[in-house]
């Protein structure tokens, strides 16, 4: 369809209005969806909503190999390759498994550098604009893009 809303800010099309809005908030920084129990806010409702299962312990999705259950399906996607059975190709060189959430790493020190996202441990690359938090310094690299 016809991408009639663009963006001022960086001249992205969007045929919805909404989604205009929404992308917007790249720009601003507005995060109006907060969390009532730790006051984390979101710029989408939907993670505002993933985010709660934290705090309520949901887990809605199951590992249907070993009934291993997950808060989030990015968390049962990387469980899965866990399994040796399913495993092919380059999976089998990714012996180090994150107990958390399952996702695999070729290296020990990039699992270690990994569950420091898990841990509750201040990741130590910090945004200086915003203040926002990373375990790895290339992720913060890519989000400083984004301002």
């Amino acid at each position: 369809g016809e991408r009639a809303f663009i963006c001022a800010e960086c001249g992205k099309a969007f045929s919805l209005k909404h989604n205009l809005i929404i992308h917007q908030r790249i720009h601003t920084g507005e995060r109006p969806y907060q969390c009532g129990v730790c006051q984390k806010s979101f710029s989408l409702k939907q993670n505002l909503l993933t985010h709660q299962r934290i705090h309520s312990g949901e887990k809605p999705f199951s590992c249907q190999r070993c009934g291993k259950r997950f808060r989030e399906q990015r968390f049962l996607l990387n469980h899965q390759r866990t399994h040796p059975e399913d495993r092919t190709g380059p999976d089998q060189e990714r012996p180090f498994s994150c107990p958390d959430c399952g996702k695999t790493f070729g290296q020990k020190g990039s699992l270690k550098s990994h569950r420091r996202t898990h841990a509750g441990q201040n990741p130590p690359f910090t945004c200086p604009r915003c203040g926002q938090s990373f375990a790895q310094k290339g992720n913060l690299t890519a989000h400083q893009r984004t301002h």
